[in-house]
This record gives C-alpha cells, sequence and structure tokens, in this order.
C-alpha cells in the first residue's frame, strides 16, 4: 500500500511521539521502516528512508520541534527542553557554514566578504518583505497549533 505525503507525515509524527528526548532516538532507518511498516533494505537504506527525511524537514519547516544528533545512537527525536533544539539549530548552522565556506572558495573569495554579501541581499527591500512574511506565516502556523491544542 503506498502512502500519500499526509498519511506518512502523520505517521512521522505518531512515531516521533514515542521517541520524546535525546535518550529515545530513533535511527533514520527505524523510522523509515515504522513507517512504512517494512524492512528498510540496509544497503538500499539512504534511498528508502528519502520520503521519510524530506517529510521530516517539511515538519520543522511547520514549526515541529523535531531533533537530531549524529553519531552512536544517534538518530531522530521530538526535543524535550530548548537545549535539545539548541543543539540540532547549532548542527544546521556549522552545516550551512561548511557550505558557506565552500562557496567561498569556489568564488576565491574571503567567508567575510560572502557574509557581507549575504549580508547586502537580506537587507534589500524585496528580501526584507519576504522575511516578514515568512515570519507572519510562521507565526500563524503556531497561532493554529495553539488554538488546535486548547
Amino acid at each position: 500500500m503506498l502512502l500519500d505525503r499526509e498519511q506518512i507525515k502523520q505517521r512521522v509524527l505518531e512515531v516521533l511521539a514515542r521517541h520524546v528526548g535525546k535518550a529515545h532516538a530513533i535511527p533514520m532507518s527505524e523510522l523509515t521502516s515504522a513507517v512504512q511498516r517494512c524492512q528498510v533494505t540496509p544497503s538500499r537504506r539512504y534511498n528508502e528512508s528519502r520520503i521519510v527525511r524530506s517529510v521530516v524537514e517539511q515538519l520543522r519547516r511547520e514549526g515541529n520541534p523535531i531533533a537530531h544528533f549524529n553519531g552512536r545512537g544517534g538518530g531522530y527525536f521530538l526535543a524535550a527542553n530548548e537545549g535539545e533544539l539548541a543543539d540540532t539549530a547549532r548542527w544546521f548552522r556549522q552545516r550551512a557554514m561548511s557550505a558557506f565556506r565552500q562557496e567561498a572558495a569556489l568564488k576565491r573569495i574571503s567567508l567575510t566578504d560572502l557574509l557581507e554579501q549575504l549580508h547586502l541581499d537580506l537587507a534589500t527591500p524585496r528580501m526584507r518583505e519576504r522575511l516578514e512574511q515568512l515570519r507572519a506565516e510562521r507565526e500563524d502556523h503556531h497561532q493554529e497549533n495553539r488554538n488546535a491544542n486548547a
């Protein structure tokens, strides 16, 4: 049985509801197996988990506190506190900075120059308007969640 994206989102949230806090992290291959209700082939686990990773990203963008950590015992979980969210955010920032360093090297400019360019890009009226729109959408989503939980 093929699941549509909304069904996959719901299953991801149901599984992660049983994995709250870093100590209860679930590896992506196990999360994928639980969501799809079938075994993941070890040699194909990356491809088989692609849709679940995409859904996790979407759920995060929607404001769900899905955290993760790499390494031994690593996996995905619902953050139990702000510290766990901060650790995940720090990992994303380190990943972004690595990408920026690579971009700067490709352009043969300093990382500082690249970051200044990015800052200037964000300072345009059009970009400020888009950022405000994204903030408003996020606040609307949080308000919907608060209303649903009330």
